[in-house]
């Protein structure tokens, strides 16, 4: 693995401290998480002049001292290095010992040296290479019979894991480690590893268990009188207690904590923890705590200054700067705020700190924007985009592997520079300069949906989607793209047209728009009651009814909708205008984003079709009974090929996607959407067929460059709320490398669904009609049906991606 964004924010964070904490706004979980994965063991013994080595808790500090010879010599000349942040230094003279070691047949030397390597390579953010000398270096201590060695180097192969995004592997790592510390009988072992785990726990947002580690870890270091392990402790218990809203406790804990590190020598570590400790304080302040959190984190971060100048570190300079910055910009004292972001950047700058940077370039515009200043902020703004954009793809990796997402670290850059955009826009009479600003917006929000997909997927699938496609607007004068865009105060709808992008304003936040949604779903899928009428009324008023003319004027007869966050869970064709459905009046499509669809007709003549299908109950799922028919009359218009229960396997489907070029994917099962890619899956007769196995089977081979054209889902359900869930559904054809799919928000009857479905596939037959037609028209005759005009049964059908 190289540079990369672990490799970024550990020398964010200097890697010192264990500690995480509830981010401010301008600091991501991984960040946070980054504190404690690169130096999660914590020192047994350390000089004072330098902070304590992450090497140091693995292997007892005699070690080195003990090998004698020009191994030994080796082994201190790493250490040296390493202590001043010299890690490919360091791992240059340990793989020197390692050739020596390994000659003179001196495991104790040889063990030490892997294990060192490992926490360097972890320092870097090179993980692969961190995890592999872990391994080794755990094999040679395990052959040495030293189960507290063991324990500790388990707990940090499992930081490791967790850096990794290997979330299953680093807590049955972790939990092994704990499993054999508790056999040891040492306590302070026992301490270094609970608190690991705890971190662990943290990540996965068990906060329940992660509060319970720490307190026996705390409770046992106070015992033996471990100063800096009981201080890291105390640090992550409070970073817990404050995400729970138990901010009394997460004040306590500081507090001590802070006194703990006022006692303590200087060190980068003692900076990490205070710059730690001043910026949960300030978060706390700003949540509504007491004012003397404000100023005890104020005396916190100047102590981090001063120690941070004295060993002339331009990381942590930055951080201790900017986080103070952020501090005084909670007091409202912006022109003190000001001055050290400024600070802050030039540190980041000198350094080359993008991680760092951006951050402050995000302060920096919030500064701006504060100070009445629009143009200056959104340069500012402009800049953190252009940062952020530089380091996405690590960022991306890096949030989903701590349990966060690049939405909710990084998100707020892109929507706070839309809001100032279409501010500017608002408010200019100039049409091209009001057009560029608009674009500018738009594709500000396109940034993020692509980042926010790659984060889903946990790979570049959009990247490869993105360079297949040339746009929406200008595909034809009846079609109109629209574009809703959820800000805190006020909803934005961009109407894309063929002359350009009209501009309309909501006063609805995202709050009240989001409770709104969340009622208008719940009771969508209540399809024995008309209790959705009023909230499907009401999201008419605010989401269509201000451009209904427009769109009555422009001829539009087919409308796609590029929805986000909430937006995404619910169906635009069931909104009412008091007289009917939107559908009734528009073809609907949606898209997950502009720059992911690629728009291009069907291709009818002479259809390769592959039929998929499960009528019988397996895996504790339900029978899908009316599949069979919904199989049979499909084949019977386009001969297609049929797959159904036991002929329907994951490797069935591989094979035949692999051997046949099929431009049709049907796929008659169950389908379940979560916000984990991993645990999103079709249902196949003998397991789950994953988005990997579709990424695999249709994506990534020949397919991409001649896709498949539709994929129907015609048994899929999210969650209501869910937005991931969601996100997930509405990027399936991107993942499985298909211009378009058909699959359904919620689970409906087998029955409606199997004639919906069908019906869509008699009305595909006609080549004047598009596929978002088709669908229209299949929904329409299946509101005639009595037993099936509830929306609830017909119009959680989406059309995904290309309509055409």
């Amino acid at each position: 693995m190289n540079f990369n964004y672990r490799q970024l924010h550990n020398k964010l964070l200097e890697n010192e401290s264990t500690s995480i904490i509830t981010p401010p706004r301008h600091i991501g979980w991984i960040g946070l998480f980054l504190l404690l994965i690169f130096s999660a063991s914590l020192a047994l013994a350390a000089t004072p002049a330098a902070p304590p080595s992450h090497s140091d808790a693995l292997l007892p500090p005699s070690s080195s001292q003990a090998l004698s010879g020009p191994g030994g010599a080796l082994l201190k000349e790493g250490l040296t290095h390493y202590q001043r942040g010299a890690f490919q230094k360091a791992i240059e003279s340990w793989n020197q010992g390692i050739v020596l070691f390994n000659k003179q047949q001196t495991p104790q030397g040889l063990g030490e040296s892997l294990i060192r390597i490992a926490e360097a390579y972890q320092r870097l953010g090179h993980l692969e290479q961190a995890i592999d000398h872990y391994r080794r270096g755990m094999e040679v201590i395990q052959a040495s019979g030293s189960p507290a060695q063991t324990a500790l180097v388990m707990s940090a192969l499992g930081d490791a894991y967790l850096g990794a995004g290997l979330q299953d592997a680093a807590r049955k790592t972790q939990e092994k480690a704990l499993e054999i510390a508790r056999t040891t009988q040492n306590p302070t072992i026992l301490a270094v590893v609970l608190n690991n785990h705890g971190n662990l726990l943290a990540a996965i947002k068990e906060n329940g268990s992660a509060r319970k580690a720490y307190k026996e870890s705390i409770a046992l270091s106070r015992k033996r009188g471990n100063t800096p392990l009981l201080t890291k402790g105390l640090i992550n218990a409070a970073r817990t207690a404050a995400t729970d809203g138990d901010s009394g406790e997460a004040g306590n804990k500081l507090t001590e904590a802070g006194i703990l590190l006022n006692q303590s020598p200087d060190s980068h570590q003692k900076a990490s923890q205070l710059i730690t400790i001043g910026r949960l304080l300030g978060e706390l302040r700003a949540e509504g705590g007491a004012p003397w959190l404000a100023i005890r984190g104020q005396a916190i971060l100047d102590e981090a200054l001063r120690v941070s100048k004295h060993f002339n570190d331009k990381r942590l300079l930055s951080l201790a700067w900017g986080n103070m910055g952020r501090l005084y910009e909670l007091e409202g004292q912006i022109e003190e705020a000001q001055i050290l972001t400024r600070r802050a950047l030039f540190a980041a700058q000198e350094a080359s700190l993008a991680e760092s940077l951006y951050l402050w370039q995000w302060q920096s515009g919030r500064l701006a924007r504060a100070r009445g200043k629009p143009n200056a902020a959104i340069a500012h703004y402009r800049r953190a985009v252009e940062t952020i954009q530089a380091i996405r793809h690590d960022l991306t990796v890096g949030f989903s592997g701590f349990g966060g997402s690049f939405r909710n670290e990084a998100g707020p850059v892109f929507f706070e520079l839309a809001d100032l955009l279409l501010k500017q826009s608002s408010i200019i009479s100039e049409p091209q300069q009001k057009q560029q600003l608009l674009q500018e917006a738009r594709a500000a929000v396109e940034q993020l949906k692509a980042a926010e997909l790659e984060d889903y997927f946990q790979d570049d699938c959009v990247a490869a989607a993105r360079s297949k496609v040339t746009g929406l607007e200008g595909i034809g004068q009846d079609t109109a793209i629209y574009y809703p865009i959820l800000l805190k105060e006020r909803t934005e709808i961009l109407l894309g047209l063929n002359d350009g992008i009209r501009q309309y304003t909501i006063p609805v936040g995202r709050a009240e728009l989001t409770r709104e949604i969340r009622q208008f779903r719940r009771r969508l899928e209540q399809r024995t009651s008309r209790r959705y009428l009023r909230h499907a009324q009401a999201l008419y008023e605010w989401l269509i009814k201000p451009l209904s003319d427009t769109l009555t004027e422009e001829g539009i007869t087919t409308l796609v909708v590029v929805p986000d966050g909430p937006l995404r869970t619910v169906p635009f064709a069931a909104l009412h205008d008091g007289k009917a459905f939107l559908l009734e009046r528009f073809a609907m499509a949606t898209t997950p984003g502009l720059t992911l669809t690629d728009p291009k007709p069907i291709r009818r003549e002479a259809s390769s079709v592959l039929l998929n299908g499960l009528t019988e109950a397996v895996h504790g799922f339900p029978p899908l009974p009316f599949v069979e028919g919904e199989l049979k009359e499909i084949q019977e218009l386009y001969g297609a090929k049929t797959l159904q229960n036991k002929t329907f396997k994951v490797d069935s489907v591989g094979n035949e996607l692999n051997e046949t070029p099929y431009n049709i994917v049907h796929i008659a099962s169950h389908a379940q959407f979560r916000s984990k890619v991993e645990d999103t899956f079709l249902l196949a007769y003998d397991g789950r067929l994953s988005m990997d196995h579709l990424d695999q089977f249709m994506g990534l081979g020949h397919y991409r460059d001649r896709p498949v054209e539709l994929l129907t889902l015609s048994a899929c359900q999210t969650a209501a709320g869910d937005d991931r869930a969601a996100l997930g559904l509405a990027g399936v054809a991107i993942k499985a490398g298909a211009r378009s799919a058909l699959a359904t928000l919620w689970f409906i009857n087998d029955q409606a669904s199997s004639q919906l479905v069908t019906e869509f596939y008699h009305q595909l037959q006609d080549p004047n009609i598009s596929k978002a037609q088709a669908l229209r028209q299949a929904q329409q005759i299946i509101i005639q049906d009595k037993r099936y005009q509830h929306p609830g049964y017909w119009s959680p059908f989406l059309l995904i991606g290309n309509w055409l």
